[in-house]
Parts: structure tokens; C-alpha cells; sequence
């Protein structure tokens, strides 16, 4: 009933948001390919639920070719485990700099939700080259579920990049094993008040 329920709740949501936002994301596409040469969206390749592959979508927010850049930033990595991550990534762009800033990148996936491939909670979806070097077995439990635009851990880390990646999969295995109705309520609440607090922070 559990993962019936949480569906037609994807389905439902990410219907309405795509209707409402679709201005939104004509704006934004337009802002994206005035900002720097490129296409509008970053498709990344991505392992969800029993480890299947799958394209997910953002808004471009970096430099064209900025995957062939990686390389030569591993020394600025901050990021723990097999994790890169940049909070200032040389790599961004003006307008994607304000894109993940306010999370608006990641509004296509409102198309991988309807599809099926994400859902709204659940643990944020990872690259084949980082989970070929999890080095702890149990680390593979985020597969059992769906992965999500947004995780029970990125609502608790305070850090503002991945500094503790065990941690980090303690927490999607917490949302593993007690995932429920209630929980993702409480993680879509959370994300959302997060979300309007950036537009109109607190006085």
C-alpha cells in the first residue's frame, strides 16, 4: 500500500508541477543558453533502484565540457569517500551559480519522477564510478528503494559539502529501513520550507 500510495503521489505532484512550472522553465532555459555556450540540460548517466541505469536531468548550471575540467580539480575536491564536490566549483557559471543556489536546477527531474526512474524522496541517485568504489558493503541498501530529488540527508547535513560520506549512508539507509507515508511527508515539508526560506529568509 506503502510504495502504491508514495507513486500515485509522484505521479500526481510531478503532473501539477510541470504544469504550473512550465514557464518557469522556458525562463530558465532561455537565462541557461544566454549565460555560456552549451545545451540547456546536463543529462547524467545514474544508477536508481536495484542499481539500474538511468539519464537524469538538471539544468546546465556549469561550463561547456566542464566533465573533461574534473580532472585537473581533484586536489580542490572537499568532498569525503569516493564523493566530488566543489561548494565554490570553479566550473559554474553566473546563472548556474544561482541555479544551485536555489535547487531550480533540478527541477527536470520532475520528468524522471513521472517516468518512474525517481520519485520525490528517497536517497539522491549516484554515479556508476562512485559506487564501484564503496568499500562498505551495506552501503548498497540505498538500492532497495527509488532514488529521490530529495534524501532525509541532505535535509540534515549542515556542512554544505559531503565531508563525512559515511555518514551520509547512514542516513539513506535510516530512510531505508524506516521509510514510510509519514517520513516522506515530513522530508517534502522540510525540503519545501528550506526552498521558501531561500526566496524570503527569515527577518
Amino acid at each position: 500500500m506503502y510504495a502504491f500510495v508514495k507513486r500515485l503521489i509522484d505521479i500526481a505532484v510531478a503532473l501539477i508541477g510541470l504544469f504550473v512550472l512550465w514557464s518557469v522553465f522556458i525562463v530558465i532555459s532561455v537565462l541557461v543558453k544566454l549565460g555560456s555556450d552549451g545545451p540547456v540540460f546536463f543529462v547524467q548517466n545514474r544508477l536508481g533502484k536495484k542499481r539500474k541505469p538511468f539519464s537524469m536531468y538538471k539544468f546546465r548550471t556549469m561550463v561547456k565540457d566542464a566533465e573533461h575540467l574534473k580532472a585537473g580539480l581533484a586536489e580542490l575536491n572537499e568532498a569525503d569517500g569516493p564523493v566530488f564536490k566543489i561548494e565554490d566549483d570553479p566550473r559554474l557559471t553566473k546563472v548556474g551559480k544561482f541555479l544551485r543556489k536555489t535547487n531550480l536546477d533540478e527541477l527536470p527531474q520532475l520528468i524522471n519522477v513521472l517516468v518512474g526512474n525517481m520519485s520525490f524522496v528517497g536517497p539522491r541517485p549516484a554515479l556508476p564510478q562512485e559506487v564501484d568504489r564503496y568499500d562498505k558493503r551495506w552501503y548498497q541498501n540505498r538500492f532497495e528503494v527509488t532514488p529521490g530529488m530529495v534524501s532525509l540527508y541532505h535535509l540534515r547535513n549542515v556542512e554544505g559539502v559531503h565531508k563525512n560520506f559515511d555518514r551520509w549512508m547512514r542516513w539513506d539507509s535510516y530512510y531505508v529501513r524506516h521509510r514510510s507515508t509519514l517520513l516522506d511527508l515530513y522530508v517534502l515539508a522540510s525540503a519545501a520550507r528550506r526552498f521558501i526560506f531561500r526566496f524570503f529568509p527569515q527577518q
